[in-house]
């Protein structure tokens, strides 16, 4: 990406939901996400949205921390650098939000609010979407996606989160505040399944994959204590084989893999499968 953004706040809105969100936008940024939103794309499904963007997006450096730089939680839009979470969060609500015919960084923002936070509305740290099991979950109830993975694959796993509140002290929200934690531990604990759907990458190489569509959302799972998944990104289907679209920490910027998923998956030792997930 030739053009690099910068973001400070320059107003706020007020969204449907009632809340009130800063957008955290210069001037000249906002001209950028414009001028994505109005490119002249072929497209005919969320997919196709999905999957441009995606690769319109190369090469924008890859940064943790990105959403963790306000005191209080409040909407940051940020398309200077993304970890893997944002990368995919930014690029369906730029491919909602297109396929929806808008066309304003206003537009955009409420979008993204409306997928990144528990049912669209910010209220405090523990509002936003943190685990992607919680993410795909309420994301599915507000018809944003579609979870794929148990139309595919028999095979399931527990689900048991608690990563966050047992390490507290890895998150600058959640050190030394008690309530912070407590909130993020009621939503640990309110996940209402047992277990998740997943396709166990030893079965990633034996198995037909072409109903992968390119612009599906893959998100890996893991085998660390306390967590569901532990990297997100968007799937390019190539004559069956699936490639991940997405912000590398290895290569510290946004790539398309030159190997295949089920290579890739190889190399972590922690990384144990895949979950497909639809944009709507």
């Amino acid at each position: 990406m030739k053009q690099t953004l910068a973001f400070v706040i320059i107003f706020s809105f007020i969204l449907s939901n009632n809340m009130r969100a800063q957008k955290l936008c210069t001037p000249e940024d906002s001209i950028y996400i414009e001028n994505l939103l109005n490119e002249n794309i072929h497209a005919k499904t969320k997919n196709d949205y999905v999957f441009f963007y995606a690769k319109k997006l190369q090469g924008t450096p890859y940064a943790s921390g990105t959403l963790d730089t306000c005191l209080n939680e409040s909407l940051i839009i940020n398309l200077h650098a993304f970890d893997c979470t944002t990368f995919v969060e930014t690029v369906l609500a730029l491919a909602t939000t297109k396929q929806k015919g808008q066309k304003s960084t206003k537009d955009f923002a409420q979008t993204l609010q409306h997928i990144r936070y528990r049912n669209g509305v910010i209220n405090g740290y523990a509002s936003r979407l943190h685990y992607f099991s919680d993410w795909i979950l309420n994301n599915i109830q507000k018809n944003i996606v579609k979870e794929m993975t148990q139309e595919y694959s028999i095979d399931r796993v527990p689900l048991h989160l608690y990563f966050m509140s047992k390490h507290s002290e890895r998150y600058n929200a959640l050190k030394d505040n008690l309530k912070a934690i407590e909130e993020i531990k009621k939503y640990e604990n309110n996940i209402t399944i047992d277990s998740i759907y997943y396709i166990p990458k030893n079965k990633l190489e034996n198995i037909d994959l072409s109903w992968i569509k390119s612009g599906d959302i893959i998100a890996i799972t893991t085998d660390r204590p306390g967590l569901d998944i532990t990297h997100v990104g968007i799937a390019q289907n190539i004559n069956g084989h699936i490639y991940l679209i997405h912000a590398s920490l290895n290569a510290r910027k946004v790539i398309i893999e030159n190997v295949p998923l089920s290579k890739q998956l190889s190399k972590f030792k922690n990384q144990t499968g895949i979950r497909i997930i639809r944009p709507l």
